[in-house]
Order: structure tokens, then C-alpha cells, then sequence
């Protein structure tokens, strides 16, 4: 049940992106609970997500930005997660997203190069 105060917002993940974004033992969404002040809840294919207004809205952001990796088939790592938490009220978050999909170069070995960051991609193409 809702207290007066707080509101509720649900987002819907694909069954493949759910365990990818909650993290083993659920320790991405642990988390983002703790540093938004909300509470997480999976059913199904919906996330909701309740607290107050500002934290609902920063978990959302959060839980939108790595879907969106989780979905392009990137690894969801803990400075991923630490970034978009950061990250939530202060950048706008599709921008940050872009981010991810620039790729730099392919290293000797040949892996991908992308930056992690927007200061990354700045130094990274100059």
C-alpha cells in the first residue's frame, strides 16, 4: 500500500534483460534501492518501483539506461551501474546512453574500444 507521499512507476523488461539488469543475487537492484531510497518489485515482466517522487524517477532513469545496454547485448558491469546512478539527475540519461553506442576503434586483438563515460569519448575522439 502507498503512503501519501509516494508514488509508483513500472517498467516493462523482456524475461532475456531481467537477470542482466537485476544483477547476480539481485545486487544491481539492492543497489539502486539503497541509493534511491525506493523499493524494487518484479512480477512478471513489470518492475515497480515505489518511494517518493525523486527517487522513483531516478531508479526509473537508472533501470531504463541499463535496459537499454542490456538490450544491445552489453555487459551491465558495476562502474556501468555506479555511472548511471551518478549520473541519474545531473545528465540527461539518452545522452549518456549514446555513449555506449559509439565505438571508438577495434584493438589489436580485436576487441571493440567504447568509452564509458562522456569525458572518455571526448578525449577518445580528439
Amino acid at each position: 500500500m502507498l503512503k501519501m507521499s509516494q508514488i509508483e512507476r513500472t517498467i516493462q523488461l523482456e524475461n532475456d534483460i531481467i537477470l542482466p539488469v537485476f544483477g547476480q543475487f539481485d545486487s544491481n537492484i539492492r543497489k539502486i534501492e539503497k541509493s534511491c531510497g525506493v523499493q524494487i518489485v518484479n512480477r512478471g515482466d513489470d518492475v515497480k518501483v515505489v518511494g517518493e517522487e525523486r527517487g522513483v524517477h531516478k531508479a526509473w532513469n537508472v533501470l531504463n539506461s541499463m535496459a537499454a545496454l542490456a538490450r544491445r547485448g552489453e555487459e551491465i558491469t558495476e562502474q556501468n551501474l555506479e555511472y548511471f546512478i551518478s549520473s541519474a539527475e545531473e545528465a540527461d540519461l539518452q545522452e549518456l546512453e549514446k555513449v555506449y553506442d559509439n565505438l571508438i576503434c577495434i584493438t589489436a586483438n580485436g576487441r571493440p574500444l567504447k568509452p564509458k563515460t562522456m569525458g572518455q569519448k571526448n578525449i577518445l575522439i580528439l
